[in-house]
């Protein structure tokens, strides 16, 4: 129920502004109406001088807000120029969007902010306004009602005054033809009403006068239905009730209705034979005892002063000029009586083609207006868009500016260290692959606008380091979309590493650890990977399936690869990396310490498997004798791996000796001490040789080893 209120009282208040508003037009066109008048009383008939009080009634039906050419408010409002509009509607969108310092989060619980909810929190009643725009609507519909129905009630009495009359006789006309029902009643009258069924009522003491009078009424009347005069007042009075509160709506109707009884005179004594002398004192004696009718009918009486005096004086103008002055000069003020005409608003092609001739004269040096102005033209280039064909001028001249814009700021942004630069360029690349998605162009400018948040994110180590990984992660994804926008691209190889190098930028050391889970059974269980780990290991994957086959840092991320999968312990995943890494890092001519890292890792990944499987003892065996061959086991920090291989040997050859029977064991034994004479487990070698021998029944054997170790 109170939303039906709360929209009467929204249209109460409307109808406020439209009566303010409408009061001051109609009171003006009134007066301009009643100026011309009286200027034109002796020079125009009332008949052509009616139309201009009509002004009052057509402003009241036009739109509040109606557009005229010959407004006199023109003068008074300053013309806007297209370039002018262009400016004012992308000021707001002008200023190019700039990352943002997050809120920087509260440290420890001293500070901690507990949300108050909502119906904790009491708030003042405020009083309920009063609704006057409802209070307005009800009395205006009330007057409107109130003058309604008076004009019905008025219908009511003439057609109880036409049941009181009798119709006239040839006999009570004496003579005259007044081409309309004529009826005669007791006291009422004279009378004109009806546009369906014209009718005329005398008073009874009018057909009783003399012929003359009889005539001279009967003319007046006459005249009023033959110039429809009752639809006219009709109309007038239906006006009036539903624009009552209008001042100026009452007073142009009140002056109407006295030409209509001016015209009909005028036409009276024309058909009198222009004796207005005679019409005038049978106008005063009539009035003298007439008592008015409903208003819905027309009758000779009122304003007969001024009646008389407008009869003595015969208009000087010709019909034609007559019906031109009073048809032109109303069409004339009526054309003034409205706002001023507002120009075209500009269509967007329109602007776009306007701000890049504004763009034009700027230079690109001058960088922030240079950015004021070309954010407008793109704004204005995706509005064409959305209408339709922007056209190749708006087309081609948004492309190339935001490219030269892009790529000069980025120069410069090089040379000068400035991060503002920065941010307009990597601004104006966003805007080009935006609005050129399909743009041959929009490969390399993605790879370069994920250089420039690359660039930003270094800028940031410093004075923004919140914002480093957020600036990191959407330079990997542009770098991302370079490739996707084309594989086969010219940046596509460096975009695929770029993007390897921009994701580990962005993930910390702390969030790539392998969690507690695994095989808490095995000595080396298998950590599954965490989702900063995928990601990575995404990159990882993206990068071998768009770099180019002779890249030389090819190794460099087999190694990364490798070396995640190690840390948790996902041995299987990490193979094929790490021998890509070796096999790639160890052809450079100088040798990077990580292909030795590769290589210790993949030590441990063979031996761990022979650990858990002697049959891998033969794999380890070929990498441990194919070590010494690469040029990595020279580099200064293989050390590790001069110390892990000969023991990794010697137990390998152990037990495989072992594994021997009889003769077999013995010598496989008796092989391994000699070839580590210096081994610790020397002694113990031979021992195991002799036994061997012993158990194969060559006992002399045995014995000559036994003697070599001195028992």
């Amino acid at each position: 129920m109170l939303e039906p209120l709360q929209s009467l009282d929204v249209l109460g208040q409307g109808l406020v502004s439209w009566l303010l508003t409408i009061t001051v037009w109609t009171g003006a066109l009134l007066l301009v109406a009643r100026a011309l008048d009286h200027a034109l009383r002796r020079h125009v008939s009332a008949a052509w001088r009616l139309p201009l009080y009509g002004l009052v009634f057509v402003r009241l039906l036009l739109p509040l807000q109606w557009e005229s050419p010959l407004s006199p408010l023109t003068a008074f409002t300053e013309p806007a120029s297209a370039s002018a509009m262009i400016t004012t509607s992308a000021t707001a969108a002008a200023t190019p969007e700039l990352i943002e310092l997050s809120t920087p989060a509260l440290i420890g619980t001293s500070a901690t902010t507990t949300p108050v909810a909502a119906s904790s929190v009491s708030t003042p009643s405020s009083p309920t306004p009063l609704p006057w725009g409802l209070l307005v609507l009800l009395a205006w519909l009330g007057g409107t009602a109130v003058l309604l129905v008076r004009l019905a009630r008025d219908r009511v009495r003439l057609h109880e005054l036409t049941a009181d009359s009798r119709p006239a006789t040839s006999a009570d006309l004496r003579g005259a033809e007044p081409r309309a029902r004529v009826l005669v009643h007791e006291t009422a009258g004279p009378l004109a009403f009806g546009w369906r069924q014209p009718t005329i009522v005398l008073p009874r003491a009018l057909i009783d006068s003399d012929a003359s009078t009889l005539h001279c009424v009967l003319a007046h009347e006459r005249a009023h239905l033959q110039r429809r005069d009752p639809a006219v007042a009709t109309g007038l009075t239906v006006l009036v009730a539903l624009a009552w509160p209008v001042l100026p709506v009452w007073l142009a109707a009140r002056r109407a209705r006295t030409l209509l009884e001016l015209a009909a005179d005028e036409r009276a004594v024309a058909r009198f034979d222009g004796r207005w002398r005679e019409y005038g004192r049978i106008m005063v004696e009539l009035a003298a005892g007439a008592r008015p009718g409903p208003r819905a009918a027309l009758g000779l009486f009122g304003h007969v002063r001024e009646r008389i005096g407008a009869l003595r004086h015969r208009t000087r103008l010709g019909s034609i000029a007559q019906a031109t002055v009073g048809l032109g000069m109303p069409t004339v003020v009526l054309a003034c009586a409205g706002v001023p005409s507002q120009p075209e608003e500009p269509t967007a092609v329109a602007r776009c083609e306007a701000d890049a001739d504004a763009l034009a004269s700027i230079p690109v040096t001058d960088s922030e207006r240079h950015a004021v102005a070309l954010h407008r033209l793109a704004d204005h280039f995706e509005q064409a868009q959305l209408e339709g064909d922007p056209g190749a001028t708006c087309h081609d001249a948004t492309r190339d500016a935001l490219l030269e814009a892009a790529t000069q700021w980025h120069h410069q942004s090089y040379e000068t260290g400035t991060d503002r630069l920065r941010a307009l360029s990597a601004d104006a690349y966003a805007r080009f692959a935006a609005l050129f998605p399909e743009d041959d162009d929009t490969h390399s400018v993605q790879y370069f606008h994920g250089e420039l948040l690359w660039a930003r994110a270094v800028h940031a180590q410093e004075h923004a380091p919140e914002q480093v990984d957020e600036l990191y992660l959407r330079s990997q994804r542009l770098f991302d979309a370079s490739i996707d926008r084309d594989p086969e691209g010219e940046f596509a190889s460096e975009a695929a590493y770029a993007q390897v190098m921009a994701a580990r930028n962005a993930h910390k050391p702390d969030a790539l650890k392998p969690s507690a889970s695994g095989d808490a059974r095995s000595d080396f269980p298998a950590h599954p990977y965490g989702p900063e780990a995928e990601q990575l290991l995404a990159s990882y994957r993206r990068y071998f399936d768009h770099a180019d086959a002779d890249d030389p840092r090819r190794g460099e991320v087999a190694y990364f690869w490798g070396q995640l999968a190690m840390q948790h312990n996902q041995f299987t995943d990490a193979r094929t990396p790490l021998d890509m890494a070796i096999t790639s890092l160890d052809e450079r001519p100088e040798v990077p310490d990580i292909a030795v890292r590769a290589a210790e890792m993949k030590l441990d990944l063979l031996t761990i498997a022979w650990v858990r499987d002697e049959s891998a003892a033969n794999e380890l065996a070929d990498y441990t004798a194919q070590l010494p061959q690469l040029a990595l086991w020279q580099h200064e920090s293989a050390t590790k791996l001069h110390d892990a291989v000969p023991p990794l040997e010697f137990g390998i050859a152990w037990k495989a000796a072992a594994a021997g029977n009889g003769r077999a064991c013995g010598e496989a034994y008796e092989q391994l001490a000699a070839r580590y004479p210096e081994h610790e487990r020397h002694d113990d070698a031979l021992t195991n040789a002799a036994r061997c021998f012993d158990s194969a029944g060559d006992h002399e054997r045995a014995r000559a080893i036994r003697a070599r170790q001195g028992r």
